[in-house]
């Protein structure tokens, strides 16, 4: 993780977020120069993707498999109806930008699995873990266990 200087919009937008005691702008800075790796964008993972987009994290790489179906649109912010039948993180990588358009993204249309885990954890700060399957949880784990990077488990499902 690597400070990156902020612009002058930048500081307007995260205004808010320098007023933080020990966080103010060396903190920012540093979200900044972070990357994150988001397994899935669905339901729980596009929620966590809103939130680190908004916040500032400089660079989100966001990892999931298929297209938009119908029963997705009433619980996966990201996607919408005009999308439908088009790739889940393409369309995910379409509404951060609109939020913020600062934002580097990297789409990776795969799930997490023990054939890329290594591959796409080992250049990111965090690991984010919204996945429902174990199969992929435990990947996904094992790797950042490997290359001591932080996990986050968000979701559970059995």
């Amino acid at each position: 993780m690597q400070p990156l200087p902020l612009s002058d919009e930048e500081k307007a937008i995260y205004e808010w977020q320098l007023w933080v005691p020990d966080f103010g702008e060396a903190g920012q800075q540093k979200l900044k120069g972070s990357t994150a790796l988001i397994s899935r964008v669905g339901g729980l993972g596009s929620v966590v993707a809103y939130e680190l987009a908004a916040a500032g994290v400089g660079r989100l790489v966001l990892a999931h498999a298929g297209n938009i179906k119908p029963s997705d649109l009433n619980r996966q912010l990201l996607m919408t109806h005009d999308r439908l039948g088009t790739s889940r993180v393409d369309s995910a990588r379409q509404r951060l930008l609109d939020l913020n358009p600062r934002l580097d993204i990297v789409t990776v249309p795969e799930n997490i699995s023990v054939d890329n885990a290594d591959r796409l954890i080992r250049d990111v700060d965090v690991v984010v873990d919204c996945a429902p399957l174990f199969e992929e949880r435990f990947a996904m784990n094992d790797a950042a266990v490997r290359h001591k990077k932080p996990l986050v488990e968000c979701a559970m499902y059995d």
